[in-house]
Protein backbone atom coordinates (compact mmCIF):
# COMPACT_ATOMS: atom_id res chain seq x y z
CA UNK A 1 0.00 0.00 0.00
CA UNK A 2 1.36 3.76 -0.78
CA UNK A 3 1.07 6.20 1.13
CA UNK A 4 -1.10 8.13 -2.01
CA UNK A 5 -3.56 5.08 -1.79
CA UNK A 6 -6.51 7.66 -1.12
CA UNK A 7 -8.92 5.41 0.84
CA UNK A 8 -6.93 5.96 3.90
CA UNK A 9 -7.56 3.02 6.86
CA UNK A 10 -7.03 3.16 10.16
CA UNK A 11 -3.95 0.79 10.41
CA UNK A 12 -1.61 3.87 11.91
CA UNK A 13 -4.13 4.92 14.29
CA UNK A 14 -4.98 1.33 15.41
CA UNK A 15 -1.12 0.45 15.37
CA UNK A 16 -0.38 3.26 17.53
CA UNK A 17 -3.68 2.00 20.21
CA UNK A 18 -2.46 -1.49 19.99
CA UNK A 19 1.17 -0.96 21.04
CA UNK A 20 0.27 1.33 23.49
CA UNK A 21 -2.06 -1.19 25.09
CA UNK A 22 0.79 -3.24 25.17
CA UNK A 23 3.17 -1.12 26.85
CA UNK A 24 5.59 -1.02 24.33
CA UNK A 25 7.51 1.68 22.80
CA UNK A 26 8.25 1.98 19.16
CA UNK A 27 11.48 0.60 19.41
CA UNK A 28 11.07 -2.51 21.19
CA UNK A 29 7.80 -3.44 18.72
CA UNK A 30 10.57 -2.39 15.39
CA UNK A 31 13.07 -4.95 17.35
CA UNK A 32 10.47 -7.62 17.62
CA UNK A 33 9.51 -7.07 14.04
CA UNK A 34 12.48 -6.59 12.89
CA UNK A 35 11.88 -3.72 11.25
CA UNK A 36 13.13 -0.02 11.47
CA UNK A 37 11.50 2.14 14.16
CA UNK A 38 10.63 4.90 11.70
CA UNK A 39 8.63 2.71 9.91
CA UNK A 40 6.29 2.24 13.20
CA UNK A 41 6.61 6.40 13.49
CA UNK A 42 5.91 6.54 9.92
CA UNK A 43 2.89 3.84 10.18
CA UNK A 44 1.71 5.39 13.33
CA UNK A 45 1.47 8.89 11.92
CA UNK A 46 -0.44 7.88 8.32
CA UNK A 47 2.43 8.81 6.84
CA UNK A 48 2.97 5.17 5.17
CA UNK A 49 1.33 2.34 5.08
CA UNK A 50 2.98 -0.87 5.12
CA UNK A 51 3.30 -3.49 2.59
CA UNK A 52 1.25 -6.60 2.92
CA UNK A 53 4.18 -8.81 4.73
CA UNK A 54 4.60 -6.04 6.84
CA UNK A 55 0.84 -5.87 7.55
CA UNK A 56 0.76 -9.97 8.14
CA UNK A 57 3.38 -9.89 10.39
CA UNK A 58 1.66 -6.65 12.56
CA UNK A 59 -1.55 -8.62 12.38
CA UNK A 60 0.13 -11.88 13.90
CA UNK A 61 1.88 -9.99 16.47
CA UNK A 62 -0.98 -8.24 17.93
CA UNK A 63 -3.26 -11.14 17.24
CA UNK A 64 -5.94 -9.30 15.12
CA UNK A 65 -7.64 -9.82 11.40
CA UNK A 66 -6.12 -7.96 9.07
CA UNK A 67 -9.34 -6.46 8.03
CA UNK A 68 -9.87 -5.31 11.95
CA UNK A 69 -6.97 -3.41 12.00
CA UNK A 70 -7.19 -1.99 8.40
CA UNK A 71 -11.39 -1.00 8.54
CA UNK A 72 -12.84 -0.38 11.83
CA UNK A 73 -10.98 1.95 14.50
CA UNK A 74 -10.20 -0.70 17.39
CA UNK A 75 -10.13 2.39 20.12
CA UNK A 76 -13.91 2.65 19.17
CA UNK A 77 -14.76 -0.79 19.79
CA UNK A 78 -16.68 -1.87 23.15
CA UNK A 79 -16.08 0.73 25.08
CA UNK A 80 -18.98 0.16 27.19
CA UNK A 81 -18.82 -1.55 30.14
CA UNK A 82 -21.79 -4.86 30.63
CA UNK A 83 -23.73 -3.19 33.44
CA UNK A 84 -27.38 -3.28 34.77
CA UNK A 85 -27.87 0.24 35.20
CA UNK A 86 -28.35 3.66 33.54
CA UNK A 87 -24.89 4.58 33.88
CA UNK A 88 -23.69 2.18 30.53
CA UNK A 89 -23.79 5.73 28.70
CA UNK A 90 -21.57 7.68 31.71
CA UNK A 91 -18.93 4.96 32.15
CA UNK A 92 -18.61 4.49 28.46
CA UNK A 93 -17.97 8.18 28.13
CA UNK A 94 -15.99 8.40 30.57
CA UNK A 95 -14.22 5.15 29.31
CA UNK A 96 -13.30 6.94 26.10
CA UNK A 97 -12.02 9.83 27.67
CA UNK A 98 -9.86 8.34 30.22
CA UNK A 99 -7.98 6.38 26.64
CA UNK A 100 -7.93 9.53 25.21
CA UNK A 101 -5.82 10.97 28.18
CA UNK A 102 -3.99 8.38 28.67
CA UNK A 103 -3.32 8.64 24.42
CA UNK A 104 -2.44 12.12 25.28
CA UNK A 105 -0.25 11.10 28.88
CA UNK A 106 1.85 9.08 26.27
CA UNK A 107 2.67 11.33 23.68
CA UNK A 108 3.88 13.74 26.57
CA UNK A 109 5.98 10.96 27.86
CA UNK A 110 7.56 10.38 24.31
CA UNK A 111 8.20 14.15 24.30
CA UNK A 112 10.21 13.84 27.86
CA UNK A 113 11.92 10.90 26.63
CA UNK A 114 13.19 12.31 23.64
CA UNK A 115 14.07 15.59 25.04
CA UNK A 116 16.01 14.09 27.74
CA UNK A 117 17.54 11.91 25.19
CA UNK A 118 18.82 14.96 23.28
CA UNK A 119 20.30 16.39 26.52
CA UNK A 120 22.56 13.13 27.31
CA UNK A 121 24.93 14.42 25.02
CA UNK A 122 24.94 17.67 26.29
CA UNK A 123 27.81 19.75 28.63
CA UNK A 124 24.74 20.97 30.46
CA UNK A 125 23.43 17.38 31.31
CA UNK A 126 26.93 16.64 33.04
CA UNK A 127 27.02 19.62 35.00
CA UNK A 128 22.80 18.95 36.11
CA UNK A 129 23.30 15.43 36.77
CA UNK A 130 21.19 15.31 40.00
CA UNK A 131 18.11 17.49 38.23
CA UNK A 132 18.52 15.16 34.91
CA UNK A 133 18.75 12.22 37.69
CA UNK A 134 15.27 13.54 38.98
CA UNK A 135 13.94 13.59 35.86
CA UNK A 136 14.25 10.39 34.76
CA UNK A 137 13.00 8.94 37.96
CA UNK A 138 9.89 10.93 37.24
CA UNK A 139 9.69 10.07 33.62
CA UNK A 140 10.23 6.22 35.07
CA UNK A 141 7.00 6.94 37.32
CA UNK A 142 4.60 8.63 34.34
CA UNK A 143 5.66 5.74 32.27
CA UNK A 144 5.00 3.60 35.08
CA UNK A 145 1.33 4.83 35.51
CA UNK A 146 1.02 4.62 32.03
CA UNK A 147 1.97 1.49 31.55
CA UNK A 148 -1.08 0.99 34.72
CA UNK A 149 -3.74 2.82 32.79
CA UNK A 150 -3.13 0.48 29.71
CA UNK A 151 -3.46 -2.99 31.51
CA UNK A 152 -6.49 -1.20 32.74
CA UNK A 153 -8.01 -0.20 29.46
CA UNK A 154 -6.93 -3.69 28.10
CA UNK A 155 -8.87 -5.69 30.73
CA UNK A 156 -11.92 -3.41 29.99
CA UNK A 157 -11.46 -3.90 26.18
CA UNK A 158 -11.67 -7.65 26.49
CA UNK A 159 -12.16 -8.01 22.91
CA UNK A 160 -9.95 -5.46 21.57
CA UNK A 161 -7.37 -8.64 19.82
CA UNK A 162 -10.06 -10.47 18.81
CA UNK A 163 -11.75 -11.02 15.39
CA UNK A 164 -15.70 -10.73 15.36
Amino acid sequence: MSSSNPNRTHFGSNLKFLRRMQGISQTELATTLSISRNKIASYESGVVEPKISTLMKICEYFQIAPSIMLDQLISDMNTEVSLESDNKESISNGMNDFIKQTNEMTKVLDGYKTFFDLQKGKEEYHRNANLYGSLHDMLKILESLIQSNWKLIQSIHPHVGEEE
